[in-house]
């Protein structure tokens, strides 16, 4: 397979199979060796590949390339995720804020969950709160939303009585 739509149609034919580790290195070929064209949609197919095959640093590398080549924030919140799973919550912080602001994130109420547990872990506490309850307005979140300010609220005391003695 030398073509680019070829690579693509076989990064596909892996993923559809549970693959994804070699849809990956498909896409790595196409995209370096110049037969796939660089855009938005390619990008995001190879970063969802590594991503599904645990590849973390190669799906932040081209799902930072397809965030910046997108008009909407969707690829950004996705993005924050992926720097979520490797515990670099600053920077899925920045990515989610950055995909909210620019619009077009399909479930801004997931988004928001997420950028809470980066300002957790982060242990921005009261910017977790406003964001789970950003996130609460929405229903289809509001039960997690809710579980996660209890859990702050826990976190919050079990440190206090750690402090006192």
């Amino acid at each position: 397979l030398d073509r680019g739509q070829e690579q693509v149609t076989m990064a596909y034919l892996y993923l559809n199979s549970d693959v994804p580790y070699r849809a990956g290195k498909v896409m790595e070929k196409g995209l370096k060796g110049g037969s796939i064209e660089p855009t938005s949609k390619n990008y995001e197919i190879a970063a969802s590949a590594w991503r599904q095959a645990q590849e973390l640093d190669k799906a932040i590398a081209d799902m930072e390339q397809a965030a910046a080549k997108s008009d909407q924030g969707e690829l950004y919140a996705r993005l924050g995720n992926i720097y979520l799973d490797s515990d670099e919550y600053d920077k899925a912080i920045t990515a989610i804020n950055k995909g909210l602001s620019r619009g077009g994130v399909k479930r801004p109420d997931t988004a928001r969950l997420v950028l809470g547990m980066a300002y957790f872990n982060s242990q921005q506490y009261d910017k977790a709160r406003e964001a789970f309850q950003a996130a609460g307005r929405d229903e289809r979140s509001a039960k997690y939303a809710q579980q996660w300010l209890q859990y702050i609220d826990t976190e919050l005391d079990r440190q206090a009585k750690l402090r006192e003695g």
